[in-house]
């Protein structure tokens, strides 16, 4: 309570977070509970519950073999309660051996990058922020009914049709009865945003191409080996027949821009995987942005990692998905011997450039050096590699052929080709 007292000083409380209920598994009493610390926090610190929401995150999902998944069920409840509360989901969130806690991953997982640009895309949120940041996230593909990474979006239609399915499988005809369904009790699936017309109007290229965007400075970036993270082929055949069932006629001309090695599958074949789902989202996000609104985008490049010998396996690897978050929250573990001084130099580096946009819409300040605005005029990246240095945009020549396979998906022709 003395720690959110001293934030209103200097801050705006806009939502609680909670997460916990290990210790209370099964405890059909806990959401009662929860709204009475709720209630006491919203009276104590002034505040109006229209106007902060509780955010309260399942515990380790029975699809994890969790071993308080039921508790899911009872967390559930809180929004019945406290109608200014959501439960998010933990389904997928990969757990640890314990069946306790999340491994890294599925901390990750959780906190998906995605929100930010959907926020950004929705008219009904004009007003609710003034800048956002995207670590590894941006969802500017076009829909597709067979969804990639990078081409994850849904039409209406095609989710609910999807929609109709889960719950066929989950033995029900109604969302009502879906609802009554504990939630360790679903049968597991996958969902996304979808192009609903309402929340998300349309495909995101096109809603900034019209001027129906939320103007705000944006700060957006990925790191420099993501493709570690997602792609799971090893064999050269497997990633070049992928790449040919996916990307079809352009599947030549992008192996030539991201090569597959003879024997091996290199960072530079991995990195297809990387651009496709976040690189060419981030460079088209800030390009749009630069070029249609008002605000500043400010691009980076997150390439922090060990020179590993050639001996090892992790030979040749970069940054891998979720890394740079550590850095951000200087989380790093000072003491290690394996963390270096350029560690605790760039950590340092980011959480001032993240903390410095917070407060004024831009990353500049405070004895970090210059970060310039992003524009196709002056195409420069922060990169976050040794030190904070500014650099041209990572396999610019690469991203333009990717664009050109995803401006020819909006075509009538790319929309037919991908049903």
């Amino acid at each position: 309570m003395d720690n959110a007292k001293l934030a209103q000083e200097k801050g705006v409380i806009k939502g609680i977070l909670l997460h916990q209920g290990e210790s209370n598994s099964g405890d059909r009493r806990w959401p009662g509970k929860v709204k009475g610390v709720y209630d006491n926090l919203i009276k104590d610190l002034n505040l109006k519950a229209e106007d902060v929401p509780l955010f309260a995150g399942e515990l380790v999902n029975v699809d994890q073999g969790g071993a308080c998944a039921g508790m899911n069920s009872i967390i559930a409840e809180l929004p019945k309660l406290i109608p200014n509360a959501y439960v998010i989901s933990s389904k997928g969130c990969i757990g640890r051996p314990d069946h306790l806690h999340f491994a890294p991953e599925g901390y990750r997982e959780f906190g998906k990058r995605y929100a930010e640009t959907m926020l950004s895309a929705s008219p009904l949120a004009k007003g609710l922020f003034h800048g956002a940041i995207s670590q590894s996230g941006g969802s500017f593909g076009p829909s597709r009914p067979t969804t990639y990474p990078g081409e994850n979006m849904k039409r209406l239609g095609n989710a609910e049709r999807d929609g109709k399915a889960y719950m066929a499988n989950a033995g029900v005809t109604s969302i009502s009865e879906l609802r009554k369904i504990a939630a360790d009790k679903l049968p597991s699936g996958r969902g996304w945003p979808v192009l609903d017309g309402w929340i998300i109007p349309d495909d995101q290229v096109k809603l900034y191409e019209v001027d129906k965007f939320n103007d705000t400075p944006i700060l957006v970036g990925y790191n420099s080996d993501e493709g570690a993270s997602f792609m799971r082929m090893r064999e050269p055949q497997a990633v070049i027949d992928s790449v040919k069932e996916r990307y079809g006629s352009f599947a030549d001309r992008l192996m030539k821009a991201y090569p597959v090695g003879t024997n091996s599958v290199p960072k530079t074949a991995r990195d297809l995987s990387r651009d496709s789902a976040f690189g060419w989202h981030t460079w088209i996000w800030a390009r749009l942005q630069a070029k249609m609104g008002q605000a500043k985008a400010y691009y980076y490049y997150f390439d922090q990692h060990p020179d590993y010998p050639a001996d090892s396996p992790r030979a040749g690897q970069g940054s891998t998905h979720g890394q740079d978050v550590a850095y951000v929250f200087q989380h790093l573990n000072a003491s290690s011997p394996r963390t270096t001084k350029s560690d605790l130099k760039i950590s340092k580096a980011m959480a001032t450039y993240w903390t410095n946009f917070a407060k004024y819409g831009h990353p500049n300040g405070n004895g970090v050096p210059e970060w310039p605005a992003f524009s196709d005029a002056n195409p420069e990246v922060m990169y976050f590699q040794k030190t904070p240095h500014v650099g041209p945009v990572p396999s610019a020549e690469s991203l333009k052929i990717l664009d050109v396979y995803f401006a020819w998906r909006r075509t009538p022709e790319g929309e037919a080709w991908a049903k």
